[in-house]
């Protein structure tokens, strides 16, 4: 079978695109004939996903094309249309990847759009609380679009035979738009699985060692973070928090210069970029993401799955997808948005070293269950081969 996956900006360094990339792997390794077409990346971004390939030796095989846009112009370009229009199925992994597509695609291919991100209502923003709305709307233009992704969600349905949807909560959150249930697929987030001996056991010292992975904003709950490390520290004084993959966002820097000013500053370490992030999470006590919302990340965050994997306990908040990763006290700790103190004491309940074991060894028990590649790449070789055309 022939697969063509196409999407903007596509590398491994995005919880967005970085499943695509994984299917590809395990689609090649099952035989299947795989081309990924993507727009180019930045200069910093293409290096970082260099680096991670070297993790995935059978992307080799993976025929990737660069292309300037994904505009029709492109795409139906002689040079580049050769590349598709021989290929069973279509999967498109990011918004607008299908617009440039020849119309004939609608009846004579299997076409697919993967679900990657959350739109955003007026409701969510009120969520978020004024400021950090304001911040969202103001400072993150290109976050703006997923105010319109309500609208190009319902559009999609016309132009594919299939949304896919890696969670439960986007699969509700379409029907909530209009688009009918028949026409979407839940089909779970796949993790690569690793075996324990390549991974670093933690230093059992006593001490607490937390982690924040990503994009530093108010929106995925940093600066609550910050807030309730300082609770934290005062409780336990050896306790130290490491910050990966921060990103140069606008509020990134922003966040930084909090950091600075931070009574805590001197325990507040940020670390350089990683491209083996498991022996990272592997050394830490526990890993701390405390999502205001669902905005400005992968539906679902890639990383919480990615941490359970490598037995590490992660703290998280119940917005979106979370509570489908996270069972509270069994695979992880949840607490409500915003909630300072709630957190704090889910960062100290990890004092317990047995309570953080069990919760570790049921976190990766849960992935390697649900969630192995091995299994679900089997789910979408149905997929393509089964569905209905329109």
């Amino acid at each position: 079978m022939k697969v063509c996956m196409i999407g903007a900006s596509m590398s491994l360094c995005s919880g967005h695109s970085k499943p695509a990339f994984e299917l590809a792997r395990w689609l090649l390794i099952e035989g299947h004939d795989v081309t990924l077409i993507s727009t180019p990346l930045s200069k910093g971004i293409e290096q970082e996903h260099n680096l991670l390939l070297l993790n995935y030796p059978e992307l080799k095989e993976l025929r990737l094309i660069i292309v300037p846009g994904l505009d029709s112009g492109t795409l139906q370009n002689p040079s580049v249309l050769g590349e598709h229009s021989g290929s069973q199925v279509i999967h498109a992994w990011t918004a607008g990847a299908l617009k440039g597509l020849p119309l004939s695609y609608k009846t004579d291919k299997r076409v697919f759009s993967q679900i990657t991100t959350d739109y955003v209502s007026l409701q969510d923003l009120f969520a978020l609380g004024p400021e950090i709305a304001l911040s969202f709307v103001m400072g993150q233009p290109k976050i703006l679009k997923q105010i319109v992704n309500r609208h190009h969600y319902r559009v999609l349905t016309d132009k594919c035979t299939r949304l896919v949807s890696a969670t439960q909560y986007m699969t509700r959150r379409m029907t909530l738009i209009g688009v009918p249930s028949d026409k979407i697929v839940y089909l779970p987030l796949g993790v690569s699985t690793w075996k324990n001996s390549f991974i670093s056991k933690p230093k059992d010292d006593g001490d607490l060692l937390f982690m924040y992975f990503g994009w530093l904003s108010p929106m995925r709950g940093f600066r609550d973070l910050l807030l309730a490390f300082e609770i934290v520290k005062n409780r336990v004084p050896h306790a130290r928090l490491l910050i990966a993959n921060p990103g140069n966002h606008f509020e990134s820097k922003r966040m930084m210069c909090l950091i600075g000013r931070h009574p805590m500053a001197d325990a507040i370490r940020i670390l350089p970029w990683q491209s083996d992030i498991r022996t990272v999470l592997r050394s830490v006590t526990g890993v701390v993401l405390p999502f205001r919302g669902t905005v400005g990340y992968a539906q679902p965050p890639l990383v919480v799955a990615e941490a359970m994997e490598a037995e590490t306990p992660v703290i998280s908040t119940n917005v979106g997808s979370v509570p489908e990763f996270i069972e509270h006290n069994e695979t992880g700790l949840v607490v409500n948005p915003g909630d300072i103190e709630g957190l704090a004491q889910r960062m100290l309940s990890l004092r317990d070293r047995e309570f953080a074991g069990r919760l570790s060894r049921n976190a990766r028990l849960k992935i390697q269950t649900n969630h192995n590649w091995s299994n679900i790449v089997d789910k979408y070789i149905q997929l393509y081969q089964n569905a209905e055309m329109k």
